[in-house]
């Protein structure tokens, strides 16, 4: 992916900590936002982190010019995953 999107081999370090971080984050989900009778509506899975990883292989070099553009946007699409997932889990709540 890196060498079709002609991005240096910089991002080639930043890529596994990038998975590795959101796989944390989706672990952290997974035991902190539990299925109750309640809130049973929605159960977390890798689909849905799937979806970080996949905005960020649309990257291009001219939108993360360097390593750190790359954690910018990584962190921001977590906090846009994760105002989604609260937004959805609160409303379905009462």
């Amino acid at each position: 992916m890196l060498d079709r999107r002609n991005f240096n081999d910089q991002f080639k370090l930043v890529i596994p900590m990038i998975v590795q971080a959101t796989l944390n984050v989706y672990k952290a989900a997974l035991a902190n936002l539990l299925p109750t009778p309640a809130k049973s509506h929605y159960i977390f899975n890798l689909r849905d982190f799937s979806r970080v990883i996949q905005g960020l292989a649309l990257s291009d070099p001219e939108s993360c010019p360097d390593p750190a553009a790359m954690k910018r946007n990584w962190y921001e699409l977590i906090l846009f995953f994760e105002i989604f997932i609260k937004q959805n889990y609160v409303l379905y709540r009462f």
